[in-house]
């Protein structure tokens, strides 16, 4: 009997994930993890780069399972403090915790775990457009863009920017929950959504913007309509829903003046910012390609054709929105809505303060790209004119830009295999040449060479906490830079081992032992 009533509980959960019918979920969802790690396969054996060791190098003086140390002050400390002064990601750090205790440095453990949520977060666009009522065909090809997309290389291929796809995932998640709630008014599907905003807060601050989300949703998909204008118990209602979340953000914020001292990250605060120069930020969506690695030529032709696909989006919602039934309406605009609501956090410096300056910080526009290329597909499917010669060719230049994706996605990665190669090389020559430097040792390593070298490339080789760690030495101090900033912080290298790595022929060269 009790089989039987376990049984019954999971259809009736089913039932209300997947009101429609299931067949097609779980072959859709296999492919995209599956297209996600044929992918980023290349990357997954890549060593962990810039800030990744400074994690794991405080990870390494905690032994989670130790005697007396699960739940201690000192692990309490670290989950909360671990990062920067301003920044507060328990629940990352937790996960970071756990498995550095088991895989310690081994870097494959932590790329599959960003796959993994990477192909999660497509999977949900997936589930979330079907379930607003798009086609199965729009769904389909926005999840498989997002999951190809080269703008996700950042978030991704980086080991430490699981903060980016745990804080995506939770909110997406808060989002499919309250979508079943709004349908079926069921307040186990509402604490769920609420749960997953607390996770996404303690992932990323960025998540802050699920206190604008709700309301939306409410607004498009609740029982708050424009004819009821004049009815105050819908928006009652909303008020009333919205404010958990809005009680949620309060405690996130007091938490974060209790760990960390402060609420915000000092300085004022700009709403409508998105860069100094918006087209850089325009072109991330439409041309995510690293021009380090690729041409001017190829970089306008994507951004010829991606504009080319959203001008006839919008025309075609243009000519048809009167025609098109309220349902598509509702999910364009909430697509749409998204897509500006996730740009909020990365001009705003309220928590944040992060402005997007080139292709390495492209992490920060992880989720808007997610609704950008679902917003796209939105438009040219459910807009376009019911003939199946309109269906096939918008599926047809959308379904285009998905070799192309995936070319693209294993080139902006290059960048990433080769820091990995020289993060590898020369950790190993600086062993060979110091095998056991004096305690406080001082070393040195002028860089010189290509952009993965150089101070202004993310995905270079982070080698002051990395050589702290390979040593397994937390007392060597390590000053790494390039050659623009060398009359700078290493003017002075008498007193400690001075190592010169040039690029372009892959060698290190120590230049000399402490002279003082």
């Amino acid at each position: 009997m009790r089989k039987l009533l376990k049984k019954d509980s999971w259809s009736r959960l089913s039932a209300r994930l997947f009101p429609h019918r299931t067949q097609f979920y779980a072959p859709i969802c296999s492919l995209l993890f599956i297209t996600s790690l044929a992918a980023y396969w290349p990357i997954i054996n890549t060593t962990l780069l810039s800030c990744d060791d400074y994690y794991l190098l405080g990870f390494d003086r905690i032994h989670l399972f130790g005697p007396g140390n699960l739940g201690s002050l000192t692990v309490i400390q670290w989950i909360f403090q671990a990062l920067h002064p301003l920044f507060l990601r328990p629940f990352v750090i937790s996960v970071w915790l756990v498995l550095s205790h088991f895989f310690a440095t081994t870097p494959w453990p932590y790329h599959l775990l960003n796959i993994f949520l990477h192909a999660m977060n497509a999977s949900l666009i997936f589930w979330l457009i079907v379930r607003m009522k798009g086609k199965k065909t729009t769904a389909a090809l926005a999840a498989f863009l997002f999951v190809l997309t080269p703008a996700a290389t950042g978030a991704v291929t980086w080991a430490s920017a699981s903060f980016d796809l745990f804080s995506c995932f939770f909110i997406l998640l808060s989002i499919c929950l309250y979508t079943i709630f709004l349908e079926n008014e069921n307040k186990r599907f509402y604490l769920g959504s609420l749960a997953a905003a607390a996770f996404a807060l303690l992932s990323k601050e960025m998540a802050y913007i699920v206190i604008i989300v709700i309301p939306v949703m409410e607004l498009l998909f609740g029982r708050v309509r424009p004819a009821a204008l004049k009815d105050r118990g819908p928006f009652k209602r909303m008020a009333l829903r919205s404010a958990p979340f809005l009680g949620l953000f309060l405690a996130y914020l007091v938490l974060r003046y209790v760990s960390l001292g402060t609420v915000l990250t000092g300085g004022e605060i700009y709403f409508t910012e998105l860069d100094s120069n918006p087209l850089d930020s325009i072109t991330v969506f439409l041309a995510p390609f690293d021009n380090n690695y690729f041409s001017f030529g190829i970089i306008v032709a994507a951004y010829i054709y991606m504009t080319g696909l959203v001008t006839v989006g919008l025309a075609l919602v243009e000519r048809n929105w009167s025609k098109a039934p309220s349902i598509r309406k509702r999910l364009l605009i909430f697509f749409f809505s998204m897509f500006i609501i996730s740009l909020v956090p990365v001009g705003s410096r309220l928590i944040v303060g992060i402005k997007i300056q080139d292709l390495g910080l492209v992490r920060f526009l992880y989720m808007a790209t997610a609704f950008f290329l679902a917003t796209i597909a939105i438009a040219l499917l459910e807009f376009r004119p019911k003939t199946k010669i309109w269906l096939l060719i918008s599926a047809t230049a959308l379904a285009a830009l998905l070799p192309f994706y995936f070319w693209g996605l294993q080139i902006n990665n290059h960048g990433w295999e080769h820091a990995s190669q020289i993060d590898g090389f020369i950790l190993s020559e600086i062993q060979k040449n110091v095998p056991d430097p004096p305690r406080g040792a001082k070393v040195y390593i002028l860089m010189q060479g290509g952009p993965a070298v150089t101070e202004v490339s993310w995905c270079r080789p982070m080698l002051e906490p990395a050589v702290r760690v390979s040593f397994d030495r937390y007392d060597l101090q390590v000053i790494q830079s390039s050659t623009n900033a060398y009359t700078g912080r290493m003017s002075q290298t008498d007193d400690g081992y001075l190592f010169l790595y040039d690029d372009k022929s892959m060698r290190l060269v120590l230049q000399h032992n402490p002279r003082v």
